[in-house]
């Protein structure tokens, strides 16, 4: 685990940090327990479906809605493929 320290940029003035993990020695049990931590620990949901289009917050004007196509969003977190 490697830890970075993050300015405070409004979004995640509270967490200072930045925590990169590399779970590739992982089995797919320590997986599926590491990603329902994050979800838990983050108090986002755990989102398993397709992602057509991410965007990071900092670069959108509203968290609200899609810049794309406009549709209502909400934050979740995406465990990768």
């Amino acid at each position: 685990m490697i830890w970075k320290k993050r300015d405070s940029d409004g979004v995640n003035a509270v967490k200072e940090t930045l925590k990169i993990v590399n779970i590739q020695g992982l089995s797919d049990d320590e997986k599926r327990e590491f990603y329902a931590t994050v979800s838990e620990t983050s108090q986002l949901d755990l989102y398993t479906g397709h992602v057509e289009h991410g965007y990071s917050a900092d670069a959108v004007a509203t968290l609200a809605s899609c810049p794309r196509c406009h549709a209502l969003t909400r934050r979740m977190f995406v465990q990768p493929l």
